[in-house]
């Protein structure tokens, strides 16, 4: 969806659910925070792309930091993320049963985006004075990628790339 023209600079999430029943799946999609569902998308490549880079230097401390960091950008406030489309779908399966998908396509300026990323990032790290220099370190480039590059989410891998 972001190479299309129309969603050239952007950042695209899909929040979706899935009910047996279309009416409630659809319902949940229609209901959920958007900005929250993809702080939490958000997070989790934060986590991993920062859990891929300290495997060396593993242990209980680092392991709680990751926790830390992962718990504070799940509740960062995304903000300009706007609702742009919904839509939903019914699965049949062989054996005869049924179930809905719904979906939603949030979007956001990228550069904005990379901002309240690496922002938020440095915020967790300026107050976490526990976190080691590696640590520190680890972050800092993961903050100079994120507002070099923009922030990507892979759905697949839940990693940015």
């Amino acid at each position: 969806v972001e190479a299309l023209a129309a969603y050239k600079n952007s950042n695209c999430f899909v929040v979706s659910n899935i009910d047996p029943v279309r009416d409630m799946a659809v319902e949940w999609v229609n209901n959920a925070n958007g900005p929250a569902e993809i702080a939490g998308m958000i997070a989790m490549a934060v986590n991993s792309q920062a859990s891929n880079k300290l495997s060396g230097d593993r242990g209980a401390e680092v392991e709680g930091h990751l926790e830390q960091v992962q718990s504070a950008m799940s509740n960062a406030s995304i903000r300009n993320a706007r609702k742009d489309s919904d839509w939903w779908q019914i699965i049949r399966y062989p054996d005869g049963r049924e179930e809905a998908r719904a979906f939603a396509l949030w979007v956001v300026d990228r550069k904005d985006l990379a901002n309240q990323i690496a922002a938020n990032i440095q915020n967790i790290i300026d107050n976490n004075k526990a976190m080691s220099a590696a640590e520190r370190a680890i972050y800092a480039d993961l903050i100079q990628d994120i507002r070099s590059n923009g922030f990507l989410y892979n759905s697949n891998s839940n990693v940015m790339r």
